[in-house]
């Protein structure tokens, strides 16, 4: 896949899908695909984790209704505020526990598609963060779970007719695209080299995309000890979970976000797959 827009249509058709799905699959934060009546058509192993279903082998979420997934009362509060505003960030949920229990969650989700027929979800875990709580060890937790998770390649798809190869690439594209969540991707060099329409709105480069696509990715972190650490991580391929940092717009002023990196196990044009959270 070329520098610039996550999904290009220039790609080899296979290519483009093996790129997106490890994108999607492999992500440290859950990604969901909800059709207009809330059940699910696609979640990735870190949203399976969130629900405390298994993470590997079939998507045992697939087909599965929202009352299953979030508590009714944040279900009905999320539709209302997509129906209200077209856009949810940072909205804390309960996802509902096979066994019953409920776990606390944050959620940032729009409504898209062709005709307005898919909810796109993004979901992240909730860690203790009061004084004295058990931050480290929950983010220490989370990180070796989809470390876990996503330590074999993304499930085979079957064998399937050009038309629903497209079909399928077309909703991963339009998912990662139009998320209303910041997605980039990193060069092995260190050097930003995807990003969704998110991310550059947000930093300012929509406009000018060559602000942003090429550069340095050292460039858009101003604290030096935030910096440091991103770097450090980048270097060694480790996962950064829920890490509050400052990333530098187009026009100068400091934007707070939460961080969640992972590595790609295999580098080729992109090493890293990154999303940012306003906060």
């Amino acid at each position: 896949m070329p520098s610039a827009a996550l999904a290009s249509t220039s790609v080899d058709a296979t290519d483009l899908l093996r790129d997106l799905t490890d994108l999607f699959e492999n992500a440290s934060v859950g990604l969901l695909i909800l059709g207009p009546d809330g059940t699910v058509e696609r979640a990735n192993r870190a949203a399976h984790l969130l629900s405390g279903r298994p993470p590997g082998g079939s998507d045992t979420l697939a087909r599965t209704a929202a009352a299953a997934v979030f508590a009714e009362a944040d279900w009905i509060r999320l539709n209302v505020r997509l129906d209200q505003d077209g856009v949810v960030r940072g909205l804390r949920v309960a996802l509902r526990q096979p066994e019953g229990d409920l776990r606390p969650a944050l959620i940032d989700a729009n409504v898209g598609g062709a005709g307005g027929g898919v909810i796109r979800v993004v979901v992240r875990p909730v860690f203790d963060r009061r004084p004295g709580g058990s931050a480290d060890a929950d983010r220490a937790s989370w990180d070796q779970g989809v470390r876990t998770a996503t330590a074999g390649p993304p499930r085979p798809s079957p064998a399937a007719p050009e038309p629903a190869v497209a079909a399928a690439t077309e909703r991963l594209r339009d998912f990662l695209e139009n998320v209303p969540v910041s997605i980039h991707q990193v060069s092995p060099q260190g050097l930003m080299v995807r990003a969704n329409r998110e991310q550059l709105r947000v930093l300012g480069h929509d406009a000018d995309p060559a602000g942003f696509l090429g550069q340095d990715a050292t460039v858009f972190y101003p604290v030096p000890a935030e910096l440091q650490l991103l770097a450090e991580a980048f270097l060694t391929g480790e996962m950064v979970s829920d890490y509050d940092a400052v990333a530098l717009r187009a026009d100068g002023r400091h934007l707070p976000v939460t961080v969640y990196t992972s590595p790609v196990a295999e580098p080729t044009e992109v090493a890293s797959r990154c999303f940012l959270f306003l906060r």
